[in-house]
């Protein structure tokens, strides 16, 4: 289990699968209703999965494409924020050590 996340690998996995069904399902309703075809849907989904397999297999990946790039972006807009708390913390305390440094310069 990730420490950090609280997540196993058999979380991951449980997830994946979900999500799999997830976009299938989400690709099979846009087109049905794209193309006019909802009752064939509703009628043979299977049929319907086999028959536009290619259009939904590159709907699936453009969906988890989608999920994947918004992660990302998540994690690095933290490591940004965090970063930029980092700097600011550094540089209060470079100027605190100068102020110092100048107020000794003045005494002495």
């Amino acid at each position: 289990m990730n420490q950090a996340t609280g997540f196993s690998a058999s979380d991951a996995e449980r997830q994946a699968a979900e999500s799999a069904e997830n976009y299938l399902n989400r690709a099979m309703r846009i087109l049905a209703e794209r193309l006019g075809w909802g009752r064939l849907l509703e009628s043979d989904p299977a049929g319907f999965a086999a028959r536009f397999a290619p259009l939904l297999a590159a709907m699936i990946e453009a969906q988890a494409r989608e999920f994947q790039s918004w992660t990302l972006s998540q994690g690095l807009e933290a490591i940004a924020e965090t970063h930029g708390r980092a700097v600011e913390d550094l540089a209060n305390v470079i100027s605190e050590r100068l102020r110092a440094l100048e107020a000794q310069r003045g005494r002495t």
